[in-house]
């Protein structure tokens, strides 16, 4: 069943228009349907999402999808329990954001074609949420990449062209350099705490 919804998810044509999409608000969404979950399979959450970041042009949908198999991707990695940290910033030309686990890492032979339908490093794995990712990026303009290192873990980081900076960062920026710091959200099975970091 699960291969079947892999596939489905792959070949989908989106005819969908692509709109201005906050990416953080992206990032939210999907940890408040998956973040409980991945709490309860012995995953700390470490959220990193810098304040009122410029909007990308895409489909929420699709890019929801991206980072909820990045997602599964890490706790994957991470039978045993472990972190995966989700960052997102502003970047000179756009939005870059990044999930970071601390599992198994990729070998160097296999970060060529780690994103190539079917190819896969576990045994259950159907090697197509990888390929699935590279496929949104793409079709979205975007550039991805993975920084990998065995037993250490690994960094997959998308950058995406922004579309829309929000009028309210514009005069947040004017008014008041603080807005420029980054909500730190650590999320545990007990509690949540929130830090800003001006």
């Amino acid at each position: 069943a699960s291969i079947v919804r892999d596939l489905l998810d792959f070949s989908r044509d989106h005819g969908d228009e692509r709109a201005p999409t906050p990416i953080d608000d992206v990032i939210e969404r999907t940890l408040s349907i998956v973040g409980g979950r991945i709490e309860k399979q012995g995953i700390r959450l470490e959220v990193e999402v810098e304040d009122l970041l410029p909007q990308v042009s895409g489909r929420a949908q699709q890019l929801q999808q991206v980072l909820l198999n990045l997602l599964r991707n890490g706790v994957e990695a991470q039978p045993d329990g472990g972190t995966i940290r989700v960052a997102a910033a502003a970047v000179e030309d756009g939005v870059e954001f990044c999930v970071e686990d601390r599992g198994e890492g990729v070998p160097a032979d296999q970060r060529e074609t780690i994103f190539d339908p079917f190819v896969t490093t576990r045994e259950r794995g159907t090697g197509l949420g990888l390929a699935i990712v590279d496929g949104v990026v793409r079709a979205h303009g975007g550039a991805l990449e993975i920084a990998s290192e065995p037993g250490i873990g690994s960094v997959f980081t998308i950058r995406f062209s922004w579309a829309v900076r929000r009028s309210m960062m514009a005069a947040c920026r004017k008014s008041e350099p603080l807005c420029r710091g980054v909500w730190v959200l650590a999320l545990t099975s007990r509690n949540a705490t929130a830090v800003y970091n001006g």
